[in-house]
């Protein structure tokens, strides 16, 4: 038997180098103090290690003595053991450290921890520590979330139970991290590690210097896999710990998770999951855990979150301002001002809200619900004011607002009229506040005044402004009755509407409020007003067709009527359209006139034709009412306005019947759509065959007027006959005569002028021919001195006067035979036509 010294290292743990044959049986004794032989039991440990290499025995030694650390007593063990080890350890920790501490992050990562792992990650770094000053080690300590991760073990297990190591280890680790510039959300992670810590001491200087050293980091730490929960674990292990320390680390603590992870959250827009998950959990806390996130910055950058995680959705925000009022918030002013004031100012609140119409109108039920955040009205009106001009005028939103201002707010102000400053409430007056009727006046004047809507957009707020009219409010009735008179007014009286702006656009906006009932929906007091508005702007009321169009006298025609006014308020209105005299233009009738009247002056013809054309150019403009008028004979003013068109078509027949037409009443009813809407409305009765022999005439005193003009225009006579001088004069104004008296007077003239049209037209159409007019002025000083060619009418050429016919000798001799030709035949034609 060989003997072979063991160092004993604990109470049944030995240690000693020795070799044994290979395949041999051995037996083994211990023998201590060289005094005494013990039999090795089965309960110790003896470590034989079989390899002949230094370098796996060192290996083995040091992997042994790691893994069998798994609580205080056995990590004791194995610090006590590395003094007698140290040169062993010296060699091979360096080559086995990061494999070891590969290892024991592994197991830090398992959704369940053994604390094996984090007393073996304390015996590394305590071997490390001690061999660091003489050893150059690679880099031996867990990442900032394990290092949470195993603080986290150890206070679940542990509880305040102190280590000395492992505080030792803890502080070293934080402070070379602290020490970094690493990401900031490595420091959230660090953070529950140095409140560990506190549980045992007082000394909080580790982290001195903290808010100066953090980084941004390159974000890739935010995309970290189920970040939200590691962020829940961070808070609950701190909160529990502070539970545990009870009030040390409450006094110690310099950084709270919970405000310092609302900082980080406020530069993340795009992380709404992530942030509303951590307000889900924060929100669950208790009012201290809400007074330390407020405390530095009254809540702004809480704001600034909840933004981020509900954006528009308020129901979110209803449901978390609840639970913030519940835990007392918003008792600190400072705190509610602040949340308030956001609200107001925020852009990027203010664009998620004025989104859509349905998100503004979400915003302003979540004032209605949640007013108490402001407090007072005048924070609430505040906020009010800082949309108005924003918002989108929809039924909906306007009906909030106005429920807001009117039916929630406390809006009056009460006036004490007591000379003594004495409560007198006999003499209690109250009006409405100020700010409400400034924010009110915004709102209508909004609605009606917004120039640069479109046409479409236009219409729909002004159906919300007068739907506002007919809104109940159940408190200042007569200021909110005032206001909506003011705007009725101001509306009327601006000269815009309908996306246009002329002068007489009145009638259309009284025809907006008659059509669809709109009128009903006022107030009898607005109803008033509006009527004296139509009284003083009477004079822009025109019903011709500049101002009317079809669409217009179709929507008069449906709402002619109707309700709320009677037939006399409805023959008012209409009369301010119709408002022509008619009593003054009317002529009299035909049954009335004796033997004395007919036989009146010209002159007289002249005035009483100037009042027949005028009646029946207004009856041309009353056409297009024709429809209206005739359906709604129970008003006055449009039965006697079909009375009025009735007498003047008798008239006109008769004075077509009777060729008492002068060329101004031709002129007007040559139109054809003046002639096809007095066929109209005189229907049958009109003599058709009479007017086209009228027309015919009045058209052959037309053509003759043109070639005269022409004629003397262009000089070709040196001097005008007196017989169509006359005529020429005649046609510049025939307006005093019957056309059949004209046809009479100027007979001769006429036929002149129609057998030689033709070749007059050919001169007139030769004017720009340079070879004719010279050729024309040499022979018209000779030849066309229509003067002496005034002849009388031969039925045979020769049978012409002697010096007519030298004269027309001569000029046939320097005209060409075919013009020659046509004068003659011409000539020939009226010669016929007189002897006929």
């Amino acid at each position: 038997m060989s003997e072979h010294r063991l160092e004993r290292i604990g109470d049944n743990t030995f240690f000693g180098d020795f070799q044994v044959e290979k395949d041999s049986v051995f037996d083994i004794q211990l023998h201590c103090n060289s005094t005494r032989m013990y039999d090795v039991m089965d309960d110790c440990h003896i470590y034989v290690p079989r390899e002949r290499v230094p370098i796996a025995f060192e290996n083995n030694l040091l992997n042994h003595l790691v893994n069998n650390v798994t609580d205080d007593s056995s990590l004791e063990f194995a610090l006590y053991a590395i003094t007698d080890i140290n040169q062993v350890l010296r060699k091979v920790l360096p080559r086995l450290v990061n494999s070891i501490i590969e290892t024991i992050t592994k197991e830090l990562e398992k959704s369940k921890i053994d604390l094996k792992s984090v007393f073996q990650y304390i015996l590394v770094r305590t071997l490390a520590e001690s061999i660091s000053r003489n050893v150059t080690l690679p880099a031996n300590q867990l990442s900032p979330w394990h290092l949470f991760v195993a603080v986290q073990c150890l206070y679940q297990n542990k509880g305040k139970q102190k280590n000395e190591t492992v505080c030792k280890v803890l502080k070293s680790d934080l402070r070379e991290h602290f020490h970094r510039r690493l990401p900031k959300l490595h420091y959230l992670y660090l953070l529950p590690c140095v409140n560990y810590l506190l549980l045992f001491s007082d000394d909080n200087t580790v982290i001195s210097d903290f808010r100066n050293r953090r980084e941004e980091g390159d974000g890739s730490e935010w995309k970290s896999e189920h970040l939200d929960k590691r962020i829940h674990s961070v808070l609950e292990t701190d909160f529990s710990l502070r539970i545990l320390g009870n009030s040390a680390i409450a006094q110690q603590q310099q950084h709270h998770t919970e405000a310092y992870v609302i900082e980080l959250l406020q530069h993340h827009s795009t992380e709404s999951h992530l942030c509303q998950s951590v307000l889900d959990f924060l929100f669950e806390q208790s009012e201290e855990i809400w007074k330390n996130i407020c405390q530095s910055d009254n809540g702004d950058k809480c704001w600034q979150v909840m933004c981020i995680a509900f954006q528009n959705d308020f129901s979110m925000w209803n449901k978390f301002i609840e639970r913030l009022q519940i835990v007392n918030i918003f008792e600190d002013d400072k705190v509610r001002v602040t949340f308030f004031k956001n609200f107001n100012v925020n852009g990027t609140f203010q664009q998620l809200v004025t989104i859509s119409s349905e998100q503004l109108l979400n915003f302003f039920d979540f004032i209605q619900t949640q007013k108490n955040i402001w407090k007072s009205d005048d924070d609430l009106m505040e906020t009010i004011g800082r949309y108005i001009d924003k918002i989108f005028y929809c039924k909906e939103i306007l009906s909030c607002l106005i429920d807001i201002l009117w039916n929630v707010l406390s809006i009056f102000i009460l006036f004490y009229l007591n000379e003594t400053n004495h409560v007198n409430y006999e003499t209690v007056s109250e009006t409405v506040s100020d700010k409400v009727i400034e924010l009110t006046k915004r709102l209508l004047d909004n609605l009606r005044t917004k120039h640069n809507k479109k046409q479409s957009e236009l219409e729909l707020s002004l159906q919300v402004w007068i739907q506002l009219f007919n809104h109940k409010i159940n408190q200042g009735v007569n200021q909110w009755t005032r206001l909506l008179t003011e705007s009725l007014k101001t509306w009327f009286s601006a000269d815009y509407f309908d996306g246009l702006a002329p002068i007489n656009c009145y009638h259309r906006k009284a025809l907006w409020l008659l059509t669809d009932s709109r009128l009903n929906l006022l107030p009898d007091s607005c109803r008033k007003a509006f009527e004296k508005c139509l009284e003083s702007n009477s004079e822009h009321f025109e019903f011709n067709k500049e101002c009317w169009t079809d669409k217009n006298r179709n929507q008069l025609g449906q709402c002619i009527g109707k309700s709320p006014w009677d037939l006399s308020e409805w023959n008012s209105f209409l009369s301010l359209i119709f408002k022509d005299s008619i009593q003054q233009e009317m002529l009299p009738s035909d049954d009335h006139i004796d033997e004395k009247e007919e036989k009146i002056s010209n002159e007289s013809i002249s005035i009483q034709m100037d009042i027949l054309i005028t009646q029946l150019r207004r009856c041309i403009l009353y056409i297009e009412w024709k429809d209206i008028i005739i359906k709604h004979q129970n008003i006055k003013i449009l039965k006697e306005k079909w009375e009025y068109i009735q007498v003047t078509m008798k008239r006109l027949i008769n004075a077509i019947k009777e060729n008492k037409t002068n060329f101004t009443l031709c002129e007007l009813l040559k139109s054809k759509k003046n002639e096809t809407y007095i066929k109209e409305v005189a229907g049958d009765s009109f003599d058709q065959q009479a007017w086209s022999a009228t027309i015919e005439k009045f058209d052959k005193f037309k053509k003759c007027d043109i070639i005269l003009r022409q004629l003397l225009s262009l000089n070709y006579l040196e001097k005008v006959p007196s017989d169509l001088k006359l005529l020429h004069e005649f046609l510049k104004d025939p307006r005093n005569c019957y056309i059949s008296n004209a046809e009479l007077q100027f007979e001769n003239e006429m036929k002149l002028l129609e057998c030689f049209q033709d070749e007059l037209r050919t001169m007139i159409n030769r004017e720009q021919n340079q070879a004719f007019r010279i050729k024309w002025n040499n022979c018209k000083a000779k030849f066309q001195n229509l003067e002496r060619l005034k002849m009388k009418v031969q039925s045979n050429q020769s049978e012409l006067i002697p010096d007519l016919e030298k004269q027309l000798s001569h000029f046939v001799e320097k005209t060409d035979k075919k013009t020659t030709r046509r004068i003659m035949t011409a000539w020939r034609h009226v010669a016929k036509r007189k002897n006929k």
